[in-house]
């Protein structure tokens, strides 16, 4: 620090005495001298052929967004997502009733994301790319990243073991981050009613495990693993790693894991 600070000072004396001093214009008041805004460059992702791909491809993502009924904004306690419109929302689905804690991407910042997934694996100009990422996400997880909560869906998408149980029933399949967890009473593949007041109240619990899976980009975590060229993370590793890089595509643009999901489309 004490270098960089020094290199700066000489940088900045140099600058000084090299500029003539009949140059320099008379000094004017602060406040008299106007703020200038450097505009921000304009992404150019946002004009690849793949970017408008991905949008149409996208179409309108709230139709799929099936645990939106009734939602309201909704402040958590879990700092990580201070300044993002979390939502709670109660729904029904197959005869069950459910709540669930969301955090819902636009389909501008989604069609972002994959065509800088598409660029990244120099496809910027197949939207053969665009609809493909988008169909992996879509077919995963209707493009739904569950902060909290419950997410009713056919034990059948709810991995091998739930569907031996339950066939095509819909069951209570508990997320926490964006990934499926076991509850600490055993909520996740079962289908029998959770009361709303149990329902809030194992929301945010500490998992008893942590599954595979990452929404929205679809990735598993040994994928991750390997494209990351780290070890396997552990199950709050896990949880933080989706969490963040779902919270830095929203604020970013970039979306680190489906980077990695274009990346093993490729093989």
């Amino acid at each position: 620090m004490k270098q960089a600070a020094a290199t700066f000072m000489a940088i900045a004396t140099a600058a000084c005495a090299s500029t003539p001093e009949t140059s320099a214009p008379s000094a004017s008041p602060a406040s008299d001298a106007p703020t200038v805004l450097t505009p921000v460059p304009p992404d150019p992702v946002l004009d690849t052929p793949v970017f408008a791909a991905a949008l149409e491809a996208l179409g309108d993502v709230s139709r799929g967004r099936y645990v939106e009924g009734q939602c309201e904004s909704a402040a958590i306690s879990d700092p990580a997502y201070a300044g993002f419109d979390v939502r709670r929302c109660a729904y029904e689905q197959g005869g069950l009733s459910a709540i669930v804690y969301v955090l819902s991407a636009p389909a501008h910042d989604i069609a972002r994301w994959v065509a800088s997934a598409c660029e990244a694996v120099g496809r910027a100009d197949d939207a053969a790319c665009a609809q493909r990422l988008v169909r992996h996400m879509r077919g995963s997880n209707s493009l739904i990243f569950p902060v909290a909560g419950d997410v009713l869906e056919p034990a059948s998408s709810a991995g091998p073991g739930c569907a031996a149980r339950y066939g095509d029933q819909i069951v209570h399949v508990y997320f926490r981050d964006g990934v499926t967890i076991e509850t600490e009473r055993d909520y996740t593949c079962e289908i029998y009613a959770i009361s709303a007041a149990d329902a809030e109240a194992e929301a945010f619990k500490q998992p008893a495990a942590v599954f595979n899976g990452a929404r929205i980009a679809a990735l598993h975590r040994n994928d991750y693993a390997r494209f990351a060229g780290v070890a396997r993370p552990t199950d709050d590793e896990w949880r933080t790693i989706v969490r963040d890089s779902y919270l830095e595509a929203l604020r970013t643009g970039r979306y680190s894991l489906l980077d990695m999901v274009a990346r093993k489309l490729e093989e």
